[in-house]
């Protein structure tokens, strides 16, 4: 794929095609207030390294009590938080803007954005396609956990922190 690059204050910068994304979540973060390039402008002044929609607005199954909820990874040695996102975009729709840092989640969370997410801003390119690889890496060894938990009848709010511990020392 060709990179295509626009001038922009005197310099040359990769152009992001909001056309690569679904036509209808272009419209709909439009009509919101919040168009794409909006978006990853904000994302790009806060050092983010991803910015991805996910939940009822991206599967387009959304109503006027909807949240919109937005996974970001700050990348390392970067403060940014929730409440910073929040902030830099929510003067600009009347939705609720709900940010989830995926550093802070839990890996069921990470897998929910890999598999249903939509990239709304990458730092560089395959940032994306390498958290989903990460992501979905890490749900698959400790889904028997999850699934121990849920046949067992236990709290499905309650994650099995032995079992994550485990994998994290290992």
């Amino acid at each position: 794929m060709d990179v295509i690059l626009l001038a922009k204050d005197g310099l040359m910068v990769p152009a992001e095609i909001p056309e690569m994304l679904p036509t209808n979540i272009v419209q709909t973060l439009t009509n919101i207030g919040l168009p794409v390039d909006y978006i990853r402008e904000k994302a790009r002044e806060m050092g983010l390294q991803l910015m991805v929609l996910f939940g009822s607005y991206a599967t387009g199954d959304f109503d006027d009590d909807s949240d919109l909820d937005l996974a970001f990874d700050p990348g390392p040695d970067n403060p940014v938080t929730e409440e910073q996102v929040r902030n830099a975009l929510q003067d600009r729709t009347g939705v609720y803007v709900h940010p989830l840092p995926l550093p802070n989640t839990s890996p069921a969370v990470r897998a929910e954005v890999a598999l249903t997410g939509i990239c709304l801003f990458e730092s560089k390119p395959g940032t994306w396609e390498k958290y989903c690889i990460r992501a979905l890496s890490e749900w698959e060894k400790l889904r028997p956990a999850y699934e121990r938990q849920i046949k067992d009848e236990w709290d499905k709010d309650t994650i099995p922190h032995d079992e994550i511990e485990k994998y994290l020392k290992s």
